[in-house]
């Protein structure tokens, strides 16, 4: 709700108090992490092998693709392990003059586990890492070392990706079934909207329809399978990594405001009025009837004020207080009832007080009097207390 408060303040320029320097590079050496001490020729002949057997299971899942689903560019996700002390090798994994991408980094959660980066490789890039593996095999540098070696010296091995390898939230959060629909944070790679959108209505994916949106990555809400993800990343260039939607309200905050009100216009649409002649009574600072989730619990002949001069709504100089405590006392945790899709049901009625410097009997008095025929449980009130003021809510 917005606050009362102007905002047509000057903007504060500071002039002509900074000193301008020349960049000095500082005095000290930069040493660069040691790489893993290699047998050139075993580890070349290792990392060939898992390279060819991903490439060769990459070639057979893109000849099996479905028309029918296929969007975007041909390719396919490898999973690359590097030790922990390989960090510095992540930025020299995808070279994006050959449209490759480094899409997510999984972090090892036991001690001595390795670093598992995602990369997106188009079809044509199929032979990137074999022609880096073979360069460091067979050609020296100028200095006599191993061509590639600061990227191939740490790469441990490499496998074709999965949904389960895109997983980069803990471990214990991955559905242990794979026919488990589940609902999840996909994070798709930049301009994939459109044909991520496409797929998943192809694949019987249900979407919430907004999205959070960063530089280089928008999160959309998607109810689905592993069976059905793991279709998809064969499928398809769409996504970059892949999360459990959370029951905490992280999501929703970091949407607009009008991508917000669409959420709650849906959830609106599956609210019930209340059946009952049970009613709550708030008593605080107003409650806004007009907040399109409480007016259907809220009657006009319900919404008092103990002064007439203060008014029923609610007062920005409590910024919104009885007004949300309305909407909790209400719906309680709005994330399961915004992500799910079932009706909701309102349990009860409100019968809101306007009551600040007022004692509280007076005012559940005057609240049981003016609704007579609404029951109320047994009323409860507590006591709240301020810096420099007390008052009755």
């Amino acid at each position: 709700m917005a606050d009362d408060f102007p905002r047509d303040r000057a903007h504060i320029h500071l002039r002509n108090n900074g000193i301008r320097e020349a960049y000095r590079r500082p005095n000290q050496l930069i040493h660069a992490p040691p790489l893993p001490a290699r047998d050139r020729a075993s580890h070349a002949a290792a990392l060939t092998q898992s390279i060819e057997q991903a490439v060769e299971s990459a070639r057979q899942q893109i000849a099996a693709r479905d028309p029918q689903l296929s969007v975007g560019t041909p390719g396919f996700y490898l999973e690359i392990d590097l030790p922990m002390s390989g960090r510095a090798a992540l930025d020299q994994l995808a070279d994006r003059r050959q449209h490759m991408e480094l899409v997510a980094v999984h972090e090892p959660t036991q001690p001595g586990a390795p670093i598992t980066a995602s990369v997106f490789l188009p079809q044509s890039a199929q032979a990137y890492y074999l022609r880096k593996v073979e360069a460091y095999r067979d050609v020296d540098t100028d200095r006599g070392r191993p061509r590639n070696e600061p990227l191939v010296s740490r790469m441990e091995t490499v496998r074709l990706a999965t949904a389960r390898l895109l997983f980069t939230d803990h471990d214990d959060l991955f559905p242990q079934a794979a026919d488990e629909q589940v609902w999840w944070e996909v994070w798709l790679r930049d301009g994939r909207r459109e044909n991520f959108e496409h797929i998943a209505e192809a694949l019987n994916i249900t979407l919430r329809t907004h999205a959070v949106r960063f530089p280089e990555r928008v999160v959309m809400l998607a109810l689905a399978s592993t069976a059905m993800l793991d279709r998809m990343i064969a499928h398809s260039d769409v996504v970059a990594e892949l999360r459990r939607a959370k029951d905490t309200p992280s999501f929703f905050m970091g949407l607009g405001g009008a991508e917000q009100r669409d959420w709650s216009d849906e959830l609106l649409g599956r609210v019930r009025p209340p059946q009952t002649d049970i009613a709550v009574c708030i008593l605080d600072s107003g409650v806004r009837r007009t907040h399109p989730l409480i007016e259907p619990a809220l009657a006009v002949e319900d919404w008092h004020t103990v002064k007439p001069a203060w008014g029923s709504d609610d007062t920005p100089a409590w910024s919104g207080h009885g007004t949300r405590m309305a909407g909790v006392g209400l719906y309680g945790d709005l994330v399961p009832l915004l992500v799910g899709g079932d009706p909701v049901h309102c349990p009860f009625g409100w019968r809101v007080f306007v009551s600040f410097r007022q004692k509280t009997r007076q005012t559940i008095q005057n609240s049981m009097a003016r609704s007579p025929r609404k029951r109320s449980p047994a009323p409860r009130c507590r006591r709240r207390s301020a810096a420099a003021r007390s008052q009755w809510l």
